[in-house]
């Protein structure tokens, strides 16, 4: 109510646009968040984040073509680690790999040699792009040097063996171990917990496989709850919407 007031009040106030436009893209109501982002950006047209949010509700609203044309605006707008991060994720999110990459590949760049509190993340990102395009040797070797620095590395692990293509060396294997027995929290104990699991079935201990498979989906169970009526639930609404209506009478009768 306060931000329709002060647009009611200030209808060409860059801030309330903007505000409005996120708020219409957090309903999913992705062509009036499309307006008014780009009716924020007559104001700030060098807005690289703006741009960014505007590449995803224009996607989201099928104006495929019209996305990639704001994304080359968005990369030509920005300026900070922050800037190219957030558009190689929308980037990488709606497939467009080619800037995805580019824009991590600057990001990264902007902190050579420096400790920065989002780096793993962002070596993150660059190896899954990698491995989207088939470099998965590439995202192997970053998801290693990962391992080594101990950035991220509950995360890297489980991208290593997830890559499904990389053996580990033994040394790899007892590490791998190691990193369970200290892992603190649950998400880590999971991430960790599936990447030996794998590790224990590509080396065809399949007890071990299963025990640790198995506490790592506990883990995970602490951490994303599942209601198996919801979703049965909503599976149900699913197939009530696509499939064809004289279909499920049909099956009901």
């Amino acid at each position: 109510h306060e931000l329709l007031m002060a647009l009611v009040q200030h209808p060409d106030s860059p801030s309330a646009c903007r505000l409005m436009g996120r708020l219409q893209a957090q309903l999913g109501n992705f062509h009036a968040a499309s307006e008014w982002t780009e009716r924020y950006l007559s104001f700030c047209p060098t807005d690289s984040l703006a741009l960014t949010l505007l590449t995803s509700t224009l996607e989201k609203s099928g104006q495929l073509e019209q996305s990639t044309e704001v994304f080359k605006r968005a990369e030509a707008s920005a300026t900070t680690f922050h800037d190219f991060f957030e558009i190689s994720v929308e980037a990488d999110r709606q497939g467009v790999a080619e800037i995805a990459l580019r824009t991590i590949d600057k990001a990264i760049s902007l902190i050579a040699g420096k400790i920065h509190i989002n780096a793993g993340q962002a070596y993150l990102q660059q190896a899954r792009i990698l491995q989207s395009i088939g470099k998965s040797s590439d995202a192997a070797s970053i998801y290693r040097e990962l391992i080594r620095k101990n950035l991220v590395s509950a995360q890297a692990w489980f991208a290593l063996l997830d890559l499904k293509t990389e053996r580990l060396s033994a040394p790899e294997y007892k590490a791998l171990v190691r990193a369970l027995e200290q892992a603190t929290t649950a998400q880590n104990r999971a991430l960790i917990g599936f990447a030996l699991g794998k590790a224990h079935e590509d080396a065809a201990n399949f007890s071990a496989a299963v025990a640790t498979f198995k506490r790592a989906n506990d883990d995970a169970a602490r951490i994303n709850s599942w209601n198996a009526q919801a979703f049965a639930k909503h599976a149900a609404h699913v197939l009530e919407a696509f499939v064809p209506t004289q279909f499920v009478s049909q099956k009901n009768s």
